[in-house]
Formats: structure tokens, sequence, C-alpha cells
């Protein structure tokens, strides 16, 4: 399988690396968050007039390059949450010349609280349409005998990026859509902040989530797309016939 990355600009780069380990591990849980679509809405400068016109009464929070970007609703909040209960990574798809001004508007100082950054997405290149995917296998091999299936949650607003790994290690909520004034995704009182205690509580994380399911389905022969997605994971090897 050709492990290239694909970013979200549509270029191919290196294999996915650990840019920036800053703190040891310890004995909390490991969350991994990604960044645009979820913590924040990335735009493209000059698409901010055509694609998102109410965006004209609102500041964005940071500029880089030919980009502004959109925090979502209580995003400071709900890092400090989780950086109180979890070891904290990153997962992103984007360039890795973009990573620091995305990081600095989505975490502000919690950046340097990050137990790893990481950057790029394995795709599924056999695929009827290009899929891009995240293995926690590569995590756990980083951090052997320290974190696996037992002790790791991953969040994405895509299911299919979970179609590498072992059931009930991921949930999956909706994209920041910043036409929505009432997102309120991470209110500290909200719904995901109260599921996310319960994570930090149980002893094994896939048991909790397979008995507690949160959030957008994921991809099961119950899903509505299963068809197409059958058809992916028999190239993984991961269904038989």
């Amino acid at each position: 399988m050709n492990e290239s990355v694909l970013d979200d600009d549509g270029d191919y780069e290196e294999p996915i690396s650990n840019l920036s380990p800053q703190v040891q591990p310890k004995t909390k849980k490991l969350l991994i968050l990604k960044l645009n679509e979820f913590l924040y809405r990335r735009v493209v400068y000059f698409q901010e007039i055509l694609e998102y016109k109410y965006t004209i009464y609102r500041i964005p929070e940071h500029r880089y390059r030919d980009f502004i970007l959109f925090r979502r609703p209580y995003s400071k909040q709900f890092l400090g949450f989780c950086l109180q209960r979890f070891e904290v990574g990153v997962w992103s798809s984007a360039r890795g010349y973009n990573i620091d001004g995305a990081l600095k508007c989505a975490m502000g100082n919690h950046k340097e609280k990050l137990l790893f950054v990481w950057v790029g997405l394995i795709p599924m290149v056999n695929a009827e349409k290009p899929l891009y995917m995240k293995e926690l296998q590569k995590v756990w091999n980083l951090y052997d005998s320290i974190y696996s299936r037992s002790n790791t949650l991953m969040i994405d607003d895509k299911p299919y990026r979970a179609l590498y790994n072992p059931a009930h290690l991921s949930i999956f909520t909706k994209s920041y859509d910043i036409n929505d004034e009432e997102d309120n995704l991470f209110d500290p009182n909200g719904e995901l902040c109260k599921y996310l205690e319960g994570v930090y509580k149980a002893e094994d994380v896939p048991r909790h989530i397979q008995h507690n399911p949160f959030g957008l389905p994921p991809i099961t022969p119950s899903h509505p797309d299963w068809k197409y997605y059958k058809k992916v994971l028999l190239k993984l090897g991961f269904v038989d016939t």
C-alpha cells in the first residue's frame, strides 16, 4: 500500500510523522482530536465573501497565509476540560508548514500541553474514490505498552477515517458549520463533555463506547452506505465476502 499522505490542498507529502512530542506520557487515557472542521473552521480568505457572506459580521480568531480561522464556540473551555482528564494528541491533515498557524488558533497556550502533533492521513488508494484514514496502531507503536485499544479514544467528524481501526475506539461528531450560531458541542455542561467524563472514569474504553454510543454512527452493516464501505473493507482484508 502506498503510504504517502494527501493533505487538505490535494498534494502528497511524506508519510505521517510525529512533529512535537512535548510531554512524557503518564497514566491518563489518550484522547486524539482533529483540527479543521472540529476545533475550528478554516476558510480560504478570498472565498470569504463568496461562500460565507455572514462572516463579514464576525471577526475571525486568526489569520495566516491565505486562510482565516473561526474557532468553535467554547473551544478554550473544551480543551481545558480535556487536558485535565486525558493526555491529548492532535492528528491533522494540514501541511506541516501550515500546522503552527492552525495550532495557534485552535490551542493557544494549550499547545505546549499536547502529547503529540501528527500530520497526514493514510490513503486507501484502491477505493472507488480516495479515502484518507487514521490508523491508531501507528500511535500505539510509538507509545508501546503505554497506550493501546483499552485506553485510547479518537474523535473525528468523518466515520470512515476509523476503518483501519478496531471497533469502539472512536466517536464521531458533526462538522463545525460557522453558519450554525447555535453550535454548542463544546459547552462544558453539554453532552460531549458529559460523555468524555464517562470515558475518563471507565475502566475499558471500547467496552464503554460499545454500551454508550455517541454522535454519528460508525461504519457498520447498519450504516446507510454500508455497500460501498464493505467494498473498501474487503480490499483491506477486514471482512469476508
